[in-house]
């Protein structure tokens, strides 16, 4: 260490991508790092817009995506409320869309089999037949 160089400054060398970045405390201040990152739902809500119900999905996309700039801002409990918040609208948004999954099966499912048993009783009457009745 070279005579009168400061223990708090490092020099960063042209070669490293990020410089690392050094926090200088302000007198009388207690300074912390930041806290831990909350819970990150993005990849998750983009997933269930795709798969699932993507009206629901759109929100819970715009809400993960809005944690993580609370987060960047530094407004630390807002990001952790929103994270919480995409968290509850990703889950809404599989549920459902697994009910309306559910029920468009059911109802494509009712449809063939409405039109199934109608065309069978239909043969059955013999109203499709070939054969032309003679006196």
């Amino acid at each position: 260490m070279e005579k009168g160089q400061d223990f708090t400054t490092k020099e960063t060398s042209q070669t490293e991508p990020f410089p690392e970045k050094s926090y200088q405390p302000v007198p009388g201040t207690i300074t912390s790092p930041p806290p831990v990152p909350p819970q990150d739902y993005l990849i998750k809500a983009i997933i269930a817009l795709i798969c699932c119900f993507w009206p629901l999905g759109i929100f819970a996309v715009y809400k993960a995506v809005e944690a993580r700039r609370l987060y960047q801002e530094g407004q630390y409990d807002s990001a952790e409320k929103t994270s919480k918040e995409a968290g509850y609208f990703t889950k809404l948004t599989c549920i459902v869309g697994c009910i309306m999954q559910g029920i468009t099966w059911a109802i494509i499912i009712f449809t063939y089999a409405v039109v199934g048993i109608t065309i069978g009783a239909l043969f059955a009457a013999g109203v499709f037949s070939n054969a032309t009745k003679t006196n």
